[in-house]
């Protein structure tokens, strides 16, 4: 929030402004984004990532089987 008043001040502009123009301009930049290829997305809805189990990985462990210590 103290951005956006800083931004509002220097610029002379009103904050609700600030954040309209700073909206529109997210919207743009990401609308220009390409989708994924249709092949692409139909093999990430027959094979989705499995759920996170919340485990961290042991570093150790992996270590190991790369025979580091």
């Amino acid at each position: 929030m103290r951005a956006i008043a800083r931004l509002a001040d220097e610029r002379g502009t009103a904050m609700h402004e600030i954040v309209a123009r700073a909206v529109e301009d997210y919207a743009r930049r990401h609308s220009l984004a390409t989708p994924a290829p249709d092949w692409l997305q139909r093999y990430w809805r027959e094979h989705p990532l499995p759920l996170p189990t919340g485990l961290e990985a042991d570093k150790r462990f992996y270590d190991t089987l790369n025979d580091e210590e």
